[in-house]
């Protein structure tokens, strides 16, 4: 099922994180394969690293996947306020308490055709649906759900 990912990471905001520090943090979406068809399988890894020195507390991690396939938004909240038609997997905000850090999730592909966006974000503490903090850094990674191949008639 494709849908929205939601997962805790921190923010900059209120941590005093400058942009000195910026490059300290990093975060990556693959998904594999990159083209699926309805009913197979496929993997969501979302990578990142932080400079535990750089945080007070262990950042939060929000993703999401969007139906659409248009580009992310600039925030996770921004991406809440999307119509919920475009988007129906929403995985709970959580810390990330080691760095290096890797979530891998596995879905199913549903019936829906057409092009797909995972959107990550990174906040430096947990967020709610109408936050205006910023996040301190976002990755996203496309792939597409196509209609199987024809079956070669004899």
């Amino acid at each position: 099922m494709l849908g929205k990912i939601g997962v805790s990471l921190a923010a900059a905001a209120g941590l005093g994180i400058g942009a000195a520090n910026a490059s300290a943090v990093s975060l990556a979406v693959r998904v594999a394969p990159s083209t699926v068809h309805p009913g197979e399988r496929y993997t969501v890894t979302i990578a990142g690293s932080y400079a535990r020195r750089t945080l007070s507390r262990s950042p939060y991690l929000l993703a999401f996947i969007q139906y659409s396939g248009h580009r992310c938004r600039s925030t996770a909240p921004a991406e809440y306020r999307l119509p919920q038609s475009e988007w129906d997997w929403d995985y709970r905000q959580h810390a990330q308490a080691s760095s290096p850090f890797r979530v891998p999730v596995s879905w199913k592909a549903g019936r829906a055709l057409g092009p797909r966006r995972v959107c990550a974000y990174l906040y430096a503490r947990q967020i709610s649906p109408a936050s205006t903090t910023r996040p301190l850094v976002r990755a996203s990674a496309s792939f597409s759900n196509n209609r199987p191949p024809a079956k070669p008639t004899h």
